[in-house]
Order: structure tokens, then sequence, then C-alpha cells
């Protein structure tokens, strides 16, 4: 022991240092003489940093001895004076220390936090390195600690070192998961809060201030923003990132000068096109951001250029508007700008360079208004350039007076885009071809042929499209005065090539099978076929007008209209057998309810030819009784009416009256049935009398619904009325006491119920007596009390039978507790 430490050892510390020399590297023992010494000195402080100076150069490696050490002289610094040579003398101990705790936290958070209390007398760099050693000493998992108070130290300094930390904080978070820290129960740092990664990039956003750092940063954003783990970390989706950073960018603008501010346009160029790439449905609000940049640039020729290349590539009306309002805003503010200036400037030499400038800018804006429409066509055309609507709406934008060339370019662009197996909708296409071939066609020349014939070779997606092509063509012919031409034309659409016709049958084509091309099967079309017969009609050419009808007959693509029409042609010129032959293919190849009109049409024709031509009665009837097989009944009316007026006409009066009854009950519909009871009603009178009718009455009061309309007026009031002409006066007060009752009890409108007394009352005026009258109101009080109220409600379908005749049919409703038994015979 030197003669210097002497003097600080006095008789109580004897005990100790006997000990120490039996074994100086006992800490427990130096721990205690440390404790001894500090008690026994009282406010003598050097025998107390003699004995620990002592200690930790002997045990320079005890952790507690030098904790103890640094710990006592951090206690002699705390006051409101701070001296800095001690500030000194404690760094240089920290730093000693360091060389032997360096793998010990909390020693670092010691020394760290006291340059950090004492900062204004420490050099930063040196602050600085000593987190770097701490980073450096200690493992991994104890780095966040470290980091805590490395950031607090970072936001105190600012500048360049508030960037570093944070750019290397957020390396740290990306390269180290959050799993491999475990909480502790003695943290020493515990009262830091934990920076989050979304603040430490809010930071990093802020601060970034040069080149190398924008290189840092821009490395630390694409780690980030390409793991969505951290992506969701940063509390905010994707797109707002990519946002926050370009706005960045144009931020740097003003910090950046010469080769850096070039610099700074190569990165921003890449981030935008990165940007677009990964958010393609922004990229309205993306263009507008990099016009933003140029602008912060005052460049503003890359500023148009922004704008022109956002219009050209947007995809969406939404991005259309953003990136054009937003340039229309910007060559708006020029133009005033500019002219402000003017303004100022009147009279001046300059007033003339800017008198040009501003109808540079003015017309510039004018032309960006007039491409307007142009600019959302394109927009349409970008989703879809196989839109034959946006492309025909595009050639209406142009003047047609004015704009020739341009539409004649506008269609041949489109008709070369245009790829036609992609086409959505039919008749567009063949739309615009039509409107080409008129807008090209010379009057005086035939060139429009040539154009014709390559368009009925376009492989169309939709036959209509060909279809309307060969029509096109064919007026054309017609226009130009070229008929004969024009039938030569419409004679090879319907005509089958040659060279297909040898590979597939034409029993194997359909009209339908879009598996086909439309070349293959257009020889079937219909609407094809009608305009070649109108054509050939029209040429009073008769056998090549037969000719084209029975070959549309052996394609059995004849329609009902097309054998119609045939059968008149043929009429007109008074081939009736003919026509009879035609009319007989044409109801054996249809069936019903198609034929109905076929059928309808023959069998006025035989009737109106039968003399003339000597058709027998039986060949009508035979005629009639197959148009009735398997006839619908809601079909069957018009056909019995004609068969019962042939019948009629042919002598056979009985027979008529059987065609109607039969009519009766093959008819559907209470409204149809009615008119054929009347209609036989009116023949019984005439053929057998007034007496005749009363059971022809007596069935339609049977088998016809209450709510029939006009059953009261035309059933109840025509049977009374005959009854009354036969003076049968008892039978017909019976049939009104029945009729009311049926009436009161299930009738479905007050008019009904109205209607039935007044012809009661009628009835009773003319024919009755006092007593008669009133015996009917005794039963209209007595039906009035009994009755239901009426619902007003539309009830479809057929009625309701209410009537039990003497025949005990069985109605197809069932039976009805409400029938009323009505025997006519015994009301005689």
């Amino acid at each position: 022991m030197s003669e210097g430490l002497l003097k600080y050892v006095d008789e109580s510390d004897l005990q100790y240092e006997q000990e120490l020399l039996k074994d100086p590297n006992d800490q427990e023992v130096w721990l205690k003489y440390i404790h001894h010494k500090r008690i026994t000195s009282g406010a003598h402080i050097q025998p107390v940093l003699a004995i620990l100076n002592r200690s930790v150069r002997t045990l320079s490696s005890s952790y507690k001895l030098w904790m103890v050490y640094i710990k006592y002289r951090l206690s002699l610094i705390n006051g409101d004076t701070v001296d800095v040579d001690e500030v000194g003398r404690m760094v240089r101990i920290f730093q000693e220390a360091s060389l032997y705790l360096n793998k010990f936290p909390y020693f670092w958070i010691r020394f760290l936090s006291f340059c950090i209390d004492y900062s204004s007398y420490i050099d930063v760099t040196f602050i600085r390195k000593q987190f770097d050693g701490a980073l450096q000493g200690l493992p991994v998992i104890q780095h966040r600690k470290i980091w805590k108070i490395y950031l607090k130290f970072a936001d105190i300094v600012g500048g360049h070192t508030l960037f570093l930390a944070n750019i290397r904080y957020c390396e740290f978070k990306i390269a180290i998961d959050d799993s491999v820290f475990l909480e502790e129960e003695e943290d020493e740092t515990r009262e830091i809060t934990e920076k989050s990664l979304q603040a430490t990039l809010e930071t990093l956003l802020r601060t970034v201030s040069s080149p190398k750092e924008l290189d840092a940063l821009s490395l630390c954003f694409e780690k980030l923003v390409s793991n969505p783990s951290f992506v969701v970390k940063l509390g905010k989706p994707e797109l707002e990132l990519y946002k926050d950073y370009f706005t960045t960018m144009i931020a740097l603008v003003s910090r950046f000068e010469g080769s850096n501010v070039r610099g700074l346009d190569y990165r921003v160029g890449i981030l935008h096109k990165k940007m677009e790439k990964r958010f393609p449905d922004q990229m309205g609000s993306f263009a507008v951001e990099l016009a933003q940049y140029w602008i912060a640039r005052k460049d503003f020729l890359s500023v148009i250029s922004a704008f022109e290349r956002g219009l050209a590539n947007c995809l969406t009306l939404k991005d259309f508007t953003i990136i054009y309002d937003a340039y229309s805003d910007f060559e708006d503010s020029r133009v005033e700008m500019v002219s402000n200036q003017l303004e100022k400037l009147q009279g001046n030499e300059e007033a003339g360079e800017l008198n040009l400038e501003i109808n540079i800018l003015l017309q510039r804006f004018e032309d960006l208004l007039a491409r307007r429409p142009f600019l959302i066509n394109d927009v349409y055309l970008r989703q879809d350039e196989n839109d034959v609507k946006a492309w025909l709406d595009r050639i209406g934008i142009f003047d047609p007076e004015k704009d020739k060339n341009e539409i004649t370019q506008c269609y041949q662009e489109a008709l070369k885009r245009i790829d036609p197996s992609k086409v959505r909708e039919p008749n567009l296409l063949s739309e615009l071809w039509i409107n080409y071939i008129d807008h090209v066609d010379d009057p005086n020349s035939d060139a429009f042929r040539k154009l014709y014939t390559t368009a009925v070779k376009v492989p169309f997606k939709f036959i209509s499209d060909l279809e309307d092509v060969w029509c096109s063509w064919v007026n054309k012919e017609i226009a130009h005065g070229n008929y004969e031409h024009a039938v030569t034309v419409i004679k090879q659409a319907v005509t089958l090539p040659k060279n297909i016709a040898i590979k597939l049958p034409e029993s194997k084509i359909e009209y339908n099978d879009e598996e086909l091309s439309a070349q293959v099967r257009v020889h079937k079309s219909i609407k094809l076929w009608s305009l070649y017969l109108d054509l050939e009609e029209s040429s009073d050419d008769f056998e090549a007008t037969c000719k084209a009808y029975d070959r549309t007959l052996e394609l059995k693509i004849a329609t009902p209209l097309i054998v119609l029409n045939y059968c008149t042609f043929l009429e007109e010129h008074e081939c009736y057998e003919q026509c009879f032959k035609v009319f007989e293919r044409g109801v054996s190849v249809f069936r019903y309810p198609t034929v109905f009109e076929i059928w309808n049409a023959y069998l006025s024709m035989v009737i109106k030819y039968q003399k003339r031509l000597g058709i027998k009665a039986e060949r009508v009837r035979d005629l009639f009784e197959q148009s009735l097989d398997k006839c619908p009944s809601q079909l069957s009316k018009t056909i019995y009416i004609m068969y019962a007026q042939f019948e009629e006409t042919s002598g056979l009066k009985l027979q008529a009256l059987r065609i109607l009854s039969e009519a009766i009950d093959k008819v559907e519909g209470s409204k149809g049935k009615l008119d054929l009871y009347k209609m036989l009603i009116l023949k019984t009178a005439e053929f057998r009398g007034i007496a005749g009718t009363s059971s022809v009455y007596q069935k339609a009061l049977e088998t016809l619904p209450l709510n029939t309309p006009g059953y009261i007026d035309e059933i109840v009031s025509g049977f009374v009325n005959t009854e009354a002409k036969q003076k049968r006066f008892t039978r017909c007060r019976q049939i009104l006491q029945y009729s009311s009752e049926l009436v009161m009890k299930h009738g479905r409108s007050q008019a009904d119920r109205d209607r039935i007394w007044e012809l009661f009352k009628s009835f009773e005026l003319d024919y009755g007596d006092e007593s008669t009258y009133k015996a009917m109101l005794r039963l209209k009080r007595h039906l009035e009390g009994i009755a239901k109220p009426i619902v007003e409600e539309h009830i479809e379908g057929a009625g309701i039978d209410f009537v039990h005749g003497t025949t005990d049919e069985k109605k197809e409703i069932g039976n009805n507790e409400d029938q009323i038994e009505l025997d006519v015979e015994d009301l005689e």
C-alpha cells in the first residue's frame, strides 16, 4: 500500500485490511470495508474514494464494486451547481468501467443516461460513439433498452443525429422480430415509452434533408412496405404510406440544390412509376402529385408533360376527372398569373413578351378544353379497344363538314384495331362498316363494292352483323340504280359457298349453331331470305319467285309469315291448287299456336273459292276437323264460328247449331262462351223458333259463372224475356227468384245486386200484380238479411257454378252446397 493511501487508514480499518491481506480478491470484504468507511468518514469523501478506487483496481471485473463506485461518484455531482471537471472525471470513470462491464445493460443505461443528463458538457460525437459501443457490446436481446435512451438523445440533439438514430432504429426493428424480446420484471427503462415504427417513419420523413439520407430512407421504406406485417404495425394503409413518402419528396425540393435536385428528379420518377404499378386504380391522384412536384421545381414543361402523360394513360373516368380538373386549374392559374403581371407592366418593354406568352397560354388552354370529348373517349377505348360503341361515339365528335379526312382516318383505325371475336354487342360492328362505306361512297363510283366484299368476309361474332352488311349492300346497289346487281348480291348471300358445301353438308348446318362461323350459317337467315323474296316478287318473275319460296321450305327456314306471303302471291296469280298445296305444307310443318294463322287463312281461302273451284263440302269439313284437332281451346273459337258459318251457308242449319254447341264446350273463358251462347241463341231462334232457345238459356244458366260480364243482362234477362213472350210468367218468376238468390248469396258487386232487383221489379210492374210485387219485396228483404257484405276484390280465374241441373253433371270445381235445384220443366 502506498504512503498516500496509508493516511486514509485508521485503527478501525485494520480488521478489513488484515482480511484483504489474506485474500485481496474477496468481494464481500471489499463491500463491507467500503460500507464501514462511508460510515466512519462522515463528510470526508476522500477516504471513501480512496478505498473505492483501490477496490476496482484490485477487482477490476467486479460489477458490484464498479456500480458502488459509480453511484457514489454520481452522488457527488448531483446538486444545484455542476462541476465541469467532476463531470469529466465521471466520464473517464465510466469509460474505464466500460472496458470490464460492456456486457451489462444496466451499466450502459447509467452511463448513457448520465451523458444525456449532462449533454451540454459532453461532446455529441463522443456520446454517439458510446451508444455505438453499447450496441456493439450488448447482445441483441438487450438492445431495445439502449434504443429507448438513444432515441431520447437523438430527439434532444436533432439534425443529422436525429435522422441517423431513427434510420438505424428502423433497420433494427425490421431485422429483429419483437417476439425475441421478453418482458423483464426489472426494466430500468420502463418509464421511457418505446417508439413505435409508425412514429419512427414519420420522424424520418420529417427530418430527411440530404441525398444520402434519402437513399437510406428509400431502402428502409422499401423494406417496410414490402412486408405486410410491418405495414400493419405502421398503422396506415400502404397507399397512404406511399403518398406520405411522395409528399416528403416534394418537400425536399427546397432543400436540394444543383446535381442533388437532378438526383431527386430521378428518384421521384422511379417512385412514381412504382406507385402506378402498385396501385393502378390511383393513377389520377399520382399524376397530380407528380405534377405538384414539378410545380415545386418550377419546371412548367415537366408539369404539362406529367398531366399529358396522366391523361394518355388513365383507365377510368374517375382518374381522368382528377387529372383533367387539376390540369385545367393549372392552366387557368398560369393565365391569371401572367395577366396580373401584364397589368402591372402596362406600357413597359417587357409587356410585349408577356402578351406573346399569354396568347400561347390561352391557345393551349382552349385546346385543352376542346380536346376534352376526345380525351374521355380515349379512356373508354383504353378500357376496351373492341368497344364499337365508343368508336362510333368518337366519330360522332368530329364535325362532318370540316373533319372529313379525320373521320375517314378514325373509321380506318377502328376497323384495324377491333377484334371481331371480342365485340360484346350485336349490330354495332356492322353499323361501323356500313357507316364507313356510306361516308366514303361516291354516287358516281362503284368502289363501294370492294369495301362490301371485304366487309362480308369479316369473321363477325354475331350473325346479325353479317346480315346487316349483306342487306346494306343490296340497298346500296338499289340506291345506285343497279337492281340486277342487287339481286345477284342477295342470291350470293343466301347461297352456301361450294367450298363449304364440300366439307359440311347443308342439312347439318343450323342457323343458331354458334360453333359455326357466321359466313357458314348466313345462307339460312330469314332476314336475308325475306329481302330476297321481296326483290323477286317486285321483279314480276313468277318462276324465280316460286323457286325462291320453295327453297325456304326446302331449307326448313320458312316462317308462317313467309308461307302466308307465298300463298297470297299464288292467289294473286290465280294458282289456287298450288296455293292449297303450300298451305298443306305449312300446316304439316308448324304446330299450334304458330300454325293458327295459316289454318285461318287456309280455311278462309277454301271457303272463298269453294264454288268457283268446285271444292266439295266434305273436303272443307275435313279441313275444319283437321284444324280443330289439337287446337288449343283458347284459339278454337274463331275456327268454330267459321265452321258454323260454312255449314249454315251449305244449308245444314242444324249442323251449324251442333258446331256452335260443341264450341261452347271446348272454348275456354267465360267471355268467349258468352259470345258463343249469344250466337247460338240467335241462330236457334232463327232456325227453330223462340221456344227452342229455352234449353240454350238453361244450359247457359247452368254453365256460365256468375261473374261473367253480361250474365244478368244477356242470360237472365234474355231467359225471362223469352219465357214472358211465351206467356209462361210463373216460370219467369222462378227464374228471377233463383237468380236473385244466386246473386245475393254469391254476387261480387253491388251493381249486380242492384241490377237483378231492378230486373225483377221491372218484370212485376209489367206482368205482375200487387200480391206478386209484395212477394218480390218480401223475398228481397229476406235475402238482404242473410246476404254477406260485398268485398270489392277482383278474383281471376273461372267463375263458380251455382246451378245444379237435372243432368247431375259433375263440374270440375266439385259439389257446391249452395247449388239450387232448378228443373225448368217443373216451372211450366
